[in-house]
């Protein structure tokens, strides 16, 4: 594949990437210099037959890396070229719409989150260049409300804040899917060190939330991390704690102590008097979606829920809502130590949600892979029955 620079076919074009040597037939990508009116608008050519032509917004499916020379690469102005890599799979539209207009690679370098919140929605809702061209120049919070996201100067104020670092588009349907719902701008707006990972963190997070929670995260915080931290905080908030009690912890370790403290609290309520509550509350107990075997037995009734939390000194008595609700559904591990399990739907298969030993210790890895055999094959038995109800 080489990378040639010429005038072929249409002005202004500044190179041509030939990709015959690598796919076996003629075919040539000719692209627009950065400094054309339509920058990196690109057509594909066999011998001389235009096969497309790009829109804007639409890369021709290669990486920056291998469509660009080296000494291309470093004409572009480095800041330009540093937010374009930060999201890996729109590197070719982040670069095209920087160089469509100063206005675009003014927005993008003082704003950045913000920016990539508008090429989203221009690639979303095909979003021509002219249009595009004149969204940049409109105010900050006039952009905001052509998104339909909160259009106050805080919260533009607030996304010129975020360190954005190498995130993929998940990550931006994350910040979009968190300013839309509006539940967390407020604390947002006083969150140290703000980043994408507290908005990837909070959409999926279903619990009160303060300060110091978000100040738990930072760039560097793990997913894995990340999904410990919404477990705890939302089991801590489905035990019963409320604000005045969660506003004082500003650490993991902290949480960790009220929350143990709630489970012992809860669990002082006889298993008895907890599943007469809930029976009375939800009705009848759902049934398990996986069947169970010698050593992983399914729990099929409320009082057999609060006991299990009860037994194991950990929050699952807590997970009442989210059972009757068929969001998850708790098992037994019969090993030695015990431990219980959580799966949640995931498509039309079940996954693990969690898997704890007594107080909240971490299960062997002998459970650890009992519990992972059992969930395959039982996905794979579920999969059958369903085709073959198909096939009947």
């Amino acid at each position: 594949m080489k990378n040639h620079i010429g005038n072929d076919h249409y002005s202004n074009v500044s190179f041509y990437v030939d990709l015959s040597n690598k796919i076996g037939y003629p075919l040539s990508i000719h692209i627009n210099s950065f400094t054309h009116e339509k920058p990196l608008f690109w057509q594909s050519w066999s011998h001389d037959d235009l096969l497309e032509s790009s829109s804007f917004l639409q890369g021709p499916g290669l990486p920056l890396a291998m469509l660009l020379t080296e000494a291309q690469l470093n004409s572009i102005p480095p800041a330009a070229l540093a937010i374009a890599q930060f999201n890996p799979d729109k590197q070719y539209q982040l670069l095209q719409s920087m160089l469509i207009s100063p206005a675009a690679m003014q927005l993008a370098l003082s704003n950045t989150a913000l920016f990539m919140l508008l090429v989203r929605h221009a690639e979303q809702h095909q979003i021509n260049e002219q249009a595009f061209k004149t969204l940049v120049l409109q105010k900050r919070t006039d952009i905001l409300d052509s998104m339909h996201l909160p259009n106050s100067h805080s919260t533009v104020k607030m996304l010129a804040r975020i360190n954005m670092q190498q995130q993929y588009s998940a990550h931006l349907n994350a910040l979009f899917e968190v300013l839309s719902a509006g539940d967390f701008i407020q604390d947002l707006r006083h969150t140290q060190h703000l980043c994408i990972n507290h908005f990837v963190f909070l959409q999926r997070y279903q619990g009160l939330c303060w300060a110091g929670l978000l100040n738990m995260l930072d760039s560097q915080t793990s997913i894995a991390d990340m999904g410990y931290l919404r477990r705890l905080a939302q089991d801590t908030c489905a035990l019963g704690a409320n604000l005045d009690s969660l506003r004082p912890t500003s650490s993991v370790a902290e949480l960790k102590r009220v929350h143990d403290r709630y489970v012992i609290t809860h669990n002082s309520i006889s298993a008895s008097a907890r599943a007469r509550q809930h029976q009375a509350l939800y009705g009848q107990y759902p049934t398990p979606p996986l069947p169970g075997n010698s050593m992983i037995v399914p729990i099929s009734n409320w009082h057999e829920l609060a006991q299990e939390g009860l037994h194991m000194r950990h929050c699952v008595g807590a997970y009442h809502q989210r059972v009757y609700a068929g969001q998850v559904f708790i098992y037994q591990v019969l090993t030695q130590p015990r431990v219980t399990l959580s799966v949640r739907a995931q498509g039309y298969d079940w996954q693990l949600d969690e898997a704890r030993g007594y107080a909240n210790s971490t299960p062997s890895a002998e459970a650890m892979q009992l519990i992972h055999n059992w969930l395959h094959a039982a996905n794979q038995n579920q999969q059958l029955l369903q085709r073959t109800q198909l096939n009947r």
